[in-house]
Formats: structure tokens, C-alpha cells, sequence
């Protein structure tokens, strides 16, 4: 069941990675092709004409867009660098797609298509969460502990003051 599991989250970033490429990438240098100028018309207009908070987010799914990539490979490989590449993504991708989501929804443009908007959106924050989890969960159990419990365990005892 654990491979299982691995593999379904691989083809996740693997298809998050893929869609990054198609649209995150190109976005963010202005680049609108058939399939962003799709998503402008059809589900969110704002991509038209896109504000400054929204080229800098772009920027910022720019960075970690590669993160993507590198976590499909990890959990395929099942390699022990796993956790140090999905944690700090789960972070990243909260805060870029938390803005990007707040400020588009309560925004003076709001999506056209909330439905399609979704579909494409919540996967980016969604994924990376359960990953996250999942990695953890590993982790526990196969160290039976945290890292937090491990340096808990290695400092020295207090001392009791008189």
C-alpha cells in the first residue's frame, strides 16, 4: 500500500510539474500561449491584463515550479532527500497559491468559471499538502519519531535550579 501511494503522489507532481510547464512558465514571461490565453478567456480574466501582485506571484510558482519535478523523481525513487523538498514546497505553495487564491477570488476580477478555476488551482496547494503528510508519516514510522522528538531526545536534561 505505501508504493501505492508513493506512485499516485509521483503522478501528481509529475502532472503538476506538466502543467507548470505549460502554464506557470510561459505566464510569468508574458508568454500567453493557446492554453493560458484559454484560461484568461474562459475561466480567469485577470490574466489578461495582470496586475503587479499577480507577475510577482508568478515569479514566486516560477521558483518552486521545479520543486514539482524533483518531488515526482523523489517519490519514484523513494530517495531519502525526499522530505527536504516536499516539506519546504508545502510552505512555498501554500503562501504563493494563498495569495494568489485570497486576492483572485475577492478581487475586482473575479474568475468567470469557478468550477474550472478550482480544478486547476486547489491541486497546486492540495498535493503538497498530502504530501507533506505522507512524508511525515513515513518518517515516523520508519524512525519512530519527528525530528523535533530525535534533537528533543539528544539534548542534555535540565537541571533543577535551587
Amino acid at each position: 500500500m505505501s508504493r501505492k501511494i508513493d506512485c499516485a503522489l509521483a503522478i501528481l507532481f509529475a502532472a503538476l510539474f506538466i502543467g507548470w510547464l505549460g502554464s506557470d512558465g510561459g505566464a510569468t514571461f508574458g508568454l500567453i500561449d493557446r492554453s493560458t490565453g484559454w484560461y484568461a478567456n474562459e475561466v480567469d480574466p485577470i490574466f489578461r491584463n495582470p496586475p503587479s501582485w499577480l507577475v510577482t506571484s508568478g515569479w514566486f510558482g516560477f521558483a518552486f515550479g521545479p520543486l514539482y519535478g524533483l518531488a515526482a523523481y523523489g517519490l519514484f525513487r523513494k530517495s531519502p532527500w525526499l522530505s527536504y523538498v516536499v516539506l519546504p514546497l508545502v510552505g512555498m505553495a501554500v503562501v504563493a497559491n494563498g495569495i494568489y487564491l485570497i486576492e483572485d477570488l475577492s478581487g475586482d476580477v473575479p474568475p468567470i468559471n469557478l468550477t474550472w478555476f478550482y480544478i486547476f488551482n486547489v491541486p497546486y496547494t492540495l498535493v503538497p499538502i498530502l504530501a507533506a503528510i505522507w512524508v511525515v508519516v513515513q518518517q515516523v514510522r520508519a524512525n519512530g519519531s519527528t525530528p523535533r522528538s530525535e534533537f528533543a531526545a539528544k539534548a542534555p536534561p535540565a537541571t533543577a535550579s535551587t
